[in-house]
């Protein structure tokens, strides 16, 4: 296992502008397992969260790993493309905020995401 150290609020890495994956090979499988084993770690260690996105392990590529209700799916280069006029407010915590507190936060009723597969594929 790969379980990496999740950077906290106030690091600066965390503000830093992430940069697209362009080889589709073994770095990004390194990214992918890094994302998989330290989420399942977290999820059984803090008993909550769905997602983890690379910058908050320490690498600044757009990769997103989701795992929720034995569901899983890995973003690459992930981008916003819609997003509904509708809103709404949740508390939501963040494994960057050690998931020790929730915040209210203002999300869209609807996404619609253009992504890639780990293999590059739309």
């Amino acid at each position: 296992m790969a379980i990496q150290k999740v950077l906290m609020l106030g690091n600066p890495d965390l503000r830093k502008q992430s940069t697209e994956i362009i080889d589709f090979g073994q770095p990004l499988a390194k990214i992918i397992k890094d994302l998989k084993d330290t989420l399942l770690y977290l999820q059984i260690e803090k008993k909550i969260g769905r997602a983890l996105a690379a910058p908050q392990i320490g690498y600044l590529k757009k990769v997103i790993y989701y795992n929720s209700n034995d569901e899983e799916i890995i973003m690459v280069n992930p981008e916003i493309i819609w997003q509904s006029k509708k809103m709404f407010e949740i508390w939501d915590s963040c494994y960057s905020f050690d998931a020790a507190f929730f915040v209210k936060v203002c999300r869209y009723w609807q996404i619609k995401v253009k992504y890639q597969t780990r293999r590059g594929e739309l």
